[in-house]
């Protein structure tokens, strides 16, 4: 998988004016199903009324982050108190966001305001990526309301363990903190095979893609497991997950998991994706895999100008001929 990378320390907006009811030329907003034009309220009104809403995003765009604050301060201005959580931050980085916004930054010596968010992406292992820009804003939105923060994915290490090794030889107590449903779909396993695929220039052996997968399914699974356990602390407050558009894309991956173990959960998915390079917006097509037709790929489709810093070339094309990607991931 390519590396993001971004030429400049970017700087976003922490707060924001009121959201306007009509949605600017430059953004476009289309229903899944029918590809009709929407305004902002027909989407809030949806999200009013939802327990989980999934914000999925392109991680290097810009305009997906200023949106999400955007969403995240319409909902505090409408009274709610969403727990937000974090595709970005794993696990076990929960306590450190939550002692971020609840003001418990230190329990040793008393941290100046003007310090703590640098305590925290020291704590965090940020300090030397400049993608925090990106997610500091919904991090300082979250100080400012006190709002429930958490991060939703596996460790890195787990990740990484299980894209190298697969599960089979993985050691029972590394496996302890998985969450494994049992999740068995042949059409699902062929589609995500193919992007895994595509995303690794197609030159990732079969076995490779074979981890890659567990290791896909492991991270939603996870994803949603975090989902309905703060969902069910906090029955009161809807639960908003900010997360790459692959893992709910098609209302698949974190999305059917947390419909798995929760099916009367009302839940909104909205891909945040790109208009084309004149502005045009558009709707993926339909996917038909081994007989199985899925969903559309969100059941609303923000779509927003791509980055103009965005490096734009074909990065497949630069490999040598019978290599392989270095370092596979998994795909976001």
């Amino acid at each position: 998988m390519r590396p993001m990378h971004l030429a400049l320390v970017l700087t976003l907006l922490a707060g924001c004016a009121s959201v306007p009811d009509k949605t600017p030329l430059s953004e476009v907003i289309l229903e899944g199903k029918s590809g009709k034009t929407l305004q902002r309220s027909q989407v809030y009104q949806e999200m009013s009324q939802a327990r989980v809403i999934h914000l999925g995003e392109k991680h290097d765009n810009l305009h997906h982050h200023r949106l999400q604050v955007e969403i995240l301060q319409h909902l505090i201005d409408s009274g709610m108190r969403p727990a937000i959580g974090f595709e970005t931050f794993s696990r076990d980085q929960t306590g450190l966001l939550m002692n971020y916004t609840q003001g418990n930054v230190s329990p040793f010596k008393p941290v100046a305001e003007e310090k703590q968010e640098e305590y925290l992406r020291r704590q965090l292992g940020w300090v030397h990526r400049n993608e925090w820009e990106l997610y500091a804003p919904v991090l300082r939105l979250a100080k400012k309301y006190r709002l429930p923060t958490f991060g939703a994915d596996l460790p890195t290490g787990i990740k990484v363990r299980m894209t190298r090794a697969g599960k089979a030889e993985m050691f029972g107590f590394e496996l302890k903190d998985l969450f494994d449903t049992d999740f068995k779909m042949d059409a699902y396993r062929k589609l995500m095979v193919e992007k895994l695929s595509a995303s690794h220039c197609h030159t990732a052996k079969e076995d490779l893609l074979e981890r890659l997968y567990q290791t896909w399914l492991a991270r939603n699974d996870a994803m949603a497991h975090s989902v309905v356990t703060v969902g069910d602390s906090l029955p009161e407050q809807p639960v908003v997950l900010i997360l790459g558009l692959g893992h709910v894309e098609h209302d698949m991956g974190v999305m059917e998991r947390v419909h798995h173990r929760k099916p009367q959960w009302k839940q909104v998915n909205v891909g945040m994706g790109e208009m084309d390079g004149e502005h045009h917006p558009t709707l993926p097509p339909a996917v038909e895999m081994d007989g199985h037709t899925f969903a559309p790929s969100h059941q609303f489709y923000w779509l927003t100008p791509a980055n103009q810093e965005r490096e734009v070339d074909d990065f497949c094309s630069h490999l040598p001929h019978g290599t392989t990607t270095p370092n596979p991931q998994p795909s976001k």
